[in-house]
């Protein structure tokens, strides 16, 4: 995990927040702090009558102006005195249209600036979900790229978007609202609708309608469809995009580190093992060795084991703040042999990562036997298994896996490697 770091006094920026008042009411508390993407067709209160219809009380506040970035916000001392309100429960982060997709240039134009709020969000209350509005791309590509010369495309741009709004997600542990994601699925399958107001940027009432579909699928964690709420468009157009905005969202819940995910890998050297844990939106943790010892509350422990065998690790992650947990297990195989499980092991090839329907493997040279397993990174469920008794180089049918990340674990007589790859 890419951890991003600020060399600047982030306790000079939470002086300037007042202590609040308010405590924490019955209904949900979000604040959208964005720009025109979420302003336009008044979002949040697309947000809110969907939230009413569907029997929810929630308050939200926004403070939205034309063109502004994750810098001038962190910055501008109305959204400081928002943020300052009351405790919320979500606080939804969207950075200026293009300034994600610029790579490498967001590595100085957000990411610096998204460390900032999101100090200054937990500073006022260590407990708010902090959710990045993942936005669409112009509907030809950058405009500017475009202006001075350039080539750029949709598809090349929303990628870009994807990948700056993931990495930073990444590496402040919090949650991405999918609202581009679902566009491109309009755009692929759908494209009668137009979601684009002339100057192919800002959202129509279907693009804004999609978007807020996306959002409260995304806070709520459940589907809108069926919501009665229509915001003036047609019942059939209304399924439809009420249908594929809580399908992109529900589908792949880990993916969007909507949620408490329990995840570890480990390194292994003879009978020592190091734990390394990778969950998602936890901050308590309990370890059960399998080996009749004591747990360990500690993030990423280092175990040994007294002798060689078969040992269920097994991980609970937990969520102090909404108090929910999540449980994954592994079976890993302890020798007096070094056993290596590394995710880079150059020894293995796994291609492509993300994948669609097939799953290519290989190693270089390898003749020994061998057992491949696949299972699920979230409910270590085991899903696909082969035993192979010769030189391998074949390719695995996924297509039948619903998206997410899984774990593809290959023991040899000893050594294990595991890889993470992720369904499309």
């Amino acid at each position: 995990m890419r951890t991003i770091t600020l060399s600047l006094l982030v306790s000079f920026f939470t002086m300037l927040i007042p202590q609040s008042s308010e405590g924490q009411s019955d209904s949900l508390q979000v604040l959208f702090i964005g720009n025109s993407f979420i302003a336009k067709n008044s979002l949040p209160e697309m947000f809110k009558q969907l939230s009413t219809a569907a029997g929810k009380v929630p308050h939200f506040d926004q403070y939205t102006p034309a063109g502004y970035s994750l810098k001038e916000h962190s910055e501008d001392p109305i959204t400081i005195e928002k943020v300052s309100q009351c405790t919320w429960d979500v606080v939804i982060l969207q950075e200026q249209g293009q300034i994600p997709s610029n790579d490498p240039g967001r590595d100085t134009m957000m990411y610096p600036y998204a460390v900032i709020l999101d100090s200054i969000i937990h500073h006022n209350n260590p407990c708010t979900k902090i959710m990045f509005f993942l936005t669409w791309a112009n509907k030809y590509g950058d405009i500017n790229i475009i202006q001075q010369g350039g080539s750029d495309s949709y598809d090349a741009m929303q990628q870009r978007i994807r990948e700056g709004y993931f990495e930073i997600a990444d590496s402040t542990g919090n949650t991405i609202i999918p609202a581009g994601i679902a566009w491109k699925h309009i755009r692929d399958n759908y494209p009668a609708y137009e979601l684009y107001e002339p100057g192919d940027v800002l959202p129509t009432l279907y693009g804004s309608y999609l978007a807020a579909c996306v959002v409260f699928s995304s806070v709520y964690k459940e589907s809108c469809l069926g919501n009665i709420y229509n915001a003036g468009i047609n019942d059939i157009d209304v399924a439809n995009l009420q249908g594929i905005a809580s399908s992109t969202v529900l589908d792949s819940l880990e993916l969007w580190n909507n949620g408490t995910f329990a995840l570890f890998d480990f390194v292994q050297e003879e009978l020592t093992v190091q734990l390394n844990n990778n969950s998602c939106n936890s901050n308590l943790w309990t370890w059960n060795f399998g080996d009749m010892t004591e747990p360990s509350v500690e993030e990423n422990p280092l175990h040994i084991f007294n002798q060689p065998g078969n040992y269920l690790i097994t991980l609970i992650s937990s969520d102090s703040c909404i108090e929910i947990s999540d449980t994954i297990s592994m079976m890993i195989n302890v020798s007096g042999n070094s056993i290596l499980n590394p995710d880079n092991d150059p020894g293995v090839i796994v291609f492509p990562n993300p994948a669609n329907d097939f799953l290519n493997v290989n190693t270089d040279g390898c003749s020994e036997p061998f057992k491949l397993s696949i299972s699920d990174i979230v409910t270590g469920k085991k899903i696909f298994d082969l035993v192979c008794n010769s030189t391998w180089d074949f390719q695995v049918n996924i297509s039948g896996l619903k998206q997410g990340i899984y774990l593809l674990m290959i023991e040899k007589q000893n050594s294990v490697t595991v890889k993470k790859f992720l369904k499309l």
